[in-house]
């Protein structure tokens, strides 16, 4: 086994067992916050289109199942097979027609082209090669396609003390991973706006996504937020050149 597919074995374990709890503080507000992702994502697809989507890093498969929820095509993509699964209850349970899939961010079983819009949520950081899923999301773009990503700083500079629980395990399956990660700490809007243009993307911008933040500090004790919260996530948009 190559050191590579050594980390992504422990990637896929963390996220496989966080599966169970991540975002279920969210869970009984699913549809408030799908209408927040339908109002933001909303303004990236020309109006009374149908687009073709996917999500890569979906987890628990908001932003897939918004977009389905708007009448378009929308497929949902992780590492964990246990995001996967949760993804896909979650869409049976709300009657929503979105497909879900196993699968790797730097190498998609995607196929060229295939897509309108391809977006990410929290993705970037978790990535040994980001820049490998950008070229990626750049392959099944449609020319003119548009790429979506959102993210936040999640890590300071120095290392902070493990704390219980999900914070240990963390540690303990990202210890030897995180000085592979180039965009575990410090990736700014800035710096992954920089890298999407530098790989060809045009009109590569970026915007604080306040309304997303509105919807967390409304449903998040101040202490959860500012533990879970260095800044306000951001959105970057840019483009596939034609």
């Amino acid at each position: 086994m190559n050191k590579m597919t050594d980390y992504k074995e422990k990637i896929a374990d963390y996220w496989n067992w966080r599966s169970t709890t991540y975002h279920e503080e969210f869970s009984d507000l699913i549809k408030e916050e799908m209408e927040v992702w339908k109002k933001t994502l909303s303004e990236y697809i020309p109006e009374g289109k149908t687009i073709r989507a996917a999500e890569i890093g979906t987890g628990p498969g908001v932003l897939a199942l918004a977009l389905a929820d708007l009448g378009h095509s929308a497929t949902g993509v992780d590492l964990s097979e246990e995001m996967i699964k949760k993804a896909a209850n979650r869409a049976e349970e709300l009657g929503i027609d979105a497909k879900f899939m196993q699968g790797d961010a730097e190498n998609l079983s995607l196929d060229d082209g295939a897509y309108d819009l391809v977006i990410s949520k929290y993705l970037m950081w978790t990535l040994p090669h980001p820049e490998k899923f950008l070229e990626e999301c750049r392959r099944i773009l449609s020319p003119g396609g548009t790429l979506v990503l959102i993210d936040g700083v999640w890590f300071n500079e120095a290392d902070k003390e493990p704390e219980p629980d999900s914070e240990t395990y963390f540690e303990e399956c990202y210890q030897d991973i995180k000085e592979a990660l180039p965009l575990c700490k410090g990736n700014t809007a800035d710096k992954v706006t920089e890298i999407a243009a530098e790989l060809g993307f045009s009109d590569a911008s970026w915007q604080s996504l306040s309304d997303y933040d509105k919807f967390l500090r409304e449903h998040s004790s101040p202490e959860d937020y500012a533990a879970s919260y260095l800044a306000p996530p951001y959105i970057i948009y840019a483009r596939k050149p034609c």
